[in-house]
């Protein structure tokens, strides 16, 4: 018997290891792909991807920060642990190098990446990190310095870069520590992964309708600003979190990775302002991205909150001078008209009689960007059908919505040199315009086009909010908001990217929500996909409102202040005549009770 059994130890196979590392690492049950070359079930549904290794077991790689220049080969983890171990000078600091795990599951990737180099397409700084990149197979170690960083912020594959190409323990976040020279980030696999979320995701998402573009303003101007900020890559970490508890269904509000992110950002900048030496745009900036945040979250507290601190430190105060860098201004601007629009409320940031969007001359817009949401009779929808996609239905509502918007838009604005102006309409006409144009839209039969519907239906809930002075979120019943948003969906991002102006307009109806879910949601319990919902909605409606600032700033926030406007007008007019209507009231009352009170003393 023990002779068997030390002959069966002796004959036991080595126990094959089937699983990924990155399902190892993340202890999931791992499936072995259908097909060669390809990644398992589990790392195909993962954002960013990961390097989907199989036999070879290199976990061990994500305790090293970062070996120091020159590639080390190794064909196993055993063998990278003890040579490590024999040299551990090799170590440096992780803000110098990083590591790059290489397999042979990349071979098609690397192929395609040295035939790119070799035609000589790459920069010369991007072709650096080309040859780092296919220089490791079998599982070699490459070292990786500031090369990656610029490629991926100035180079031709910014827009669309694949997540395999960028599959590091470390290249993102050690490339922007090293350029900041402060801002220590850890560089943890959790916040690689993070970073490399924001840039393949989130930031595509947020200023482009399809999520897979970058406009060349975002991409030459904001986004390095945000990879060498002082606080932001930081930020960018938490906005990345947010983003991904929000496609997972997770509440970010109860998520504590969000939450415990967030407390770490906010006593950093609270530390920097504290102590007095800083730039005051990246402090401002950085704000304005928190602001973001808080919006998409759907916290009104907290973005109150970080307004009122963004109005405090625009402002020249105590000898501080106040900010003056043109882009800052601009997006603040637009994030004030934005939060405003989608609370319904006032702006909190700038004087409404304050600077004024710049002039937009509409020969200038661009057709897709058209949208009824200026003072300017000259746009024509009906001359624009063809270009925009549009029925002759959808066409005259528009044109319709436009005359009647433009009534109320034209005393926010200044005077546009040569625009066609509708001139002085009192309220009452205004009123009862609005009233005519809803009873022919609601009479109207309905079109087979979804984005006809879609207009009609946001056609109605506008003029029902004109006609009875009440706010959207009052008038628009959660039916109403369900096939909205139902039909913006239906449509998808391919057909809205084509009317990214109309899009615009149709999101600024679609957003504005109540407080407090109404009864049916609370009747039905669906209450966490009521939320999604509202969140989804406005997530859009930043998404196509930084579309067309990209392309045009000033368009951007004409749009948005037009919106605006129209929400002021009804709130404001609503409210004087409800207080002309109780005084009236009063005054009868009181007029009544005399009467009696004389004829009672005369019996």
């Amino acid at each position: 018997m023990l002779s068997s059994s030390s002959n069966g130890n002796a004959n036991r196979r080595e126990r094959i290891k089937k699983s990924c590392t990155e399902c190892r690492r993340r202890k999931q049950k791992c499936q072995p792909p259908t097909s060669p070359g390809q990644p398992c079930p589990n790392c195909a549904r993962r954002w960013p991807r990961a390097e989907c290794i199989f036999p070879l077991e290199l976990s061990a790689c994500a305790s090293l920060a970062a070996l120091g220049p020159g590639g080390i080969k190794v064909t196993s983890a055993q063998e990278l642990v003890m040579r490590v171990k024999r040299q551990p000078e090799k170590l440096h600091h992780p803000s110098q190098w990083a590591v790059y795990v290489v397999s042979d599951s990349d071979r098609k990737h690397k192929a395609e990446m040295q035939r790119h180099h070799e035609s000589g397409n790459a920069s010369p700084k991007s072709s650096s990190s080309s040859d780092s990149g296919v220089a490791g197979m079998h599982g070699e170690l490459v070292t990786h310095s500031q090369g990656f960083h610029d490629e991926y912020m100035g180079g031709s594959n910014c827009a669309g870069a694949s997540p395999k190409k960028v599959a590091a323990l470390g290249g993102v976040l050690t490339s922007i520590t090293s350029c900041l020279g402060g801002s220590r980030i850890d560089d943890s696999p959790r916040n690689i992964e993070l970073m490399h979320y924001f840039l393949d995701f989130v930031a595509p998402n947020l200023v482009s309708i399809e999520g897979n573009y970058m406009p060349p303003l975002f991409r030459a101007q904001m986004l390095p600003w945000m990879m060498q900020s002082q606080l932001f890559p930081k930020i960018g970490i938490l906005m990345a979190s947010v983003f991904q508890a929000f496609e997972r269904g997770y509440d970010a509000e109860s998520h504590p990775e969000p939450l415990a992110i967030k407390g770490k950002v906010l006593g950093m900048i609270n530390r920097t302002i504290g102590s007095g030496v800083y730039e005051l745009e990246d402090v401002v900036r950085s704000i304005i991205n928190l602001a973001v945040i808080e919006w998409l979250w759907g916290k009104e507290e907290g973005l109150l909150a970080h307004l009122r601190g963004l109005k405090y430190l625009a402002q020249p105060v105590d000898g501080r001078p106040g900010l003056n860098d043109p882009m800052s201004i601009s997006v603040l601007m637009l994030v004030d008209h934005a939060v405003a629009v989608t609370y319904e409320r006032d702006l909190l940031i700038h004087d409404r009689n304050g600077p004024q969007p710049e002039h937009v001359p509409v020969p200038s817009i661009p057709i897709p960007f058209l949208s009824p949401l200026l003072p300017d009779l000259r746009i024509s929808f009906l001359q624009s059908t063809d270009a925009l996609g549009l029925t002759l239905t959808a066409a005259d509502m528009l044109s319709q919505v436009l005359r009647l918007t433009a009534m109320i838009i034209e005393p926010f604005f200044e005077p546009y040199p040569g625009s066609e102006q509708v001139g002085p309409v009192s309220s009452t006409d205004i009123r009862a315009i609005a009233f005519r144009l809803h009873g022919a839209l609601a009479s109207a039969s309905p079109e087979p086009d979804l984005v006809t519907q879609t207009i009609q239906l946001c056609a109605l809930i506008l003029t029902a909010s004109i006609s009875t002075m009440q706010p959207i979120s009052v008038v628009k019943t959660e039916a109403q908001s369900q096939t909205l948003y139902e039909n913006i969906l239906a449509v998808g991002t391919k057909g809205w990217k084509e009317v990214p102006g109309i899009f615009l307009w149709i999101l600024l109806v679609a957003t504005p929500h109540p407080k407090t879910p109404p009864r049916e949601v609370l009747a039905t319990g669906a209450v966490t996909r009521w939320e999604l919902k509202k969140k989804y909605l406005v997530r859009k409606m930043s998404t196509a409102s930084q579309v067309i600032s990209q392309e045009h700033f000033p368009l951007g926030i004409a749009y948005m202040r037009g919106f605006w406007a129209v929400q002021r007008f009804v709130v404001e007019r609503g409210r004087e005549e409800t207080t002309r209507g109780s005084e009236w009231k009063g005054s009868r009352n009181r007029s009544g009770n005399g009467s009696e009170s004389e004829s009672e003393g005369s019996i």
